[in-house]
């Protein structure tokens, strides 16, 4: 029974490297093609340290039902076992959660603000973090009201500008050992898999 069955397991990487741009086999089970598809409550949580750094956000800006949203600092695992810490009592969130949108008992999940996320202070890279230092931070919606989108333009002086555009083309040629040093895209924090000291990609690399 082991052997058929790692016969018969597809070899993923094999699958993705046939679709390396999003076509139907990515597009069929993305939330991002259709929104109003999910009716129900939703409680999105994911860790600034797992491969999906962005899916949380996105749901809570695009979603209309009742949503919330939690990130940590944590790869991709349960956050009350997850690494990098600090970790929390992901059970009882979500039994707070199931409470309230199934049983109707007034939790107070609700009343809170809708993301709730982890801001890391600054922390010297390493390819492994037991906890990582920072505080919780929460926004009552969003995008947060008082955010603001700026157009900034790759510059030839030191930072980014909003006037001197760069006008002539740059060539960027890098090898492909560039990001060899950027840790496992989508860890799950029991190893060295985190992004250590990134120099020799940074001196590989085009840098404005």
């Amino acid at each position: 029974m082991w052997l058929q069955r790692l016969h018969n397991v597809p070899l993923f990487l094999e699958r993705w490297l046939r679709h390396q741009h999003r076509d139907a086999y990515w597009k069929h089970g993305s939330i991002c093609e259709d929104y109003a598809a999910i009716e129900c409550p939703v409680y999105a949580i994911g860790g600034w340290t797992d491969g999906y750094t962005n899916a949380v956000p996105r749901l809570l800006e695009h979603l209309t039902v009742p949503r919330k949203g939690l990130i940590g600092p944590w790869a991709h695992a349960y956050p009350h076992f997850a690494r990098p810490g600090p970790r929390i009592g992901f059970l009882q969130e979500a039994l707070r959660w199931w409470d309230h949108w199934l049983k109707g008992l007034d939790t107070g999940v609700m009343a809170e603000p809708m993301l709730r996320a982890w801001m890391t202070d600054s922390a010297r890279p390493a390819p492994y973090h037991e906890e990582l230092p920072g505080r919780w931070i929460a926004e009552p919606s969003w995008a947060a009201a008082r955010d603001r989108a700026h157009a900034a333009c790759i510059s030839p002086m030191p930072g980014c500008g909003r006037t001197r555009r760069i006008s002539r083309r740059v060539p960027c040629v890098s090898p492909q050992s560039v990001g060899a040093r950027a840790g496992s895209w989508c860890p799950f924090g029991a190893g060295p898999d985190q992004a250590g000291d990134q120099r020799d990609d940074d001196a590989r690399s085009l840098v404005f």
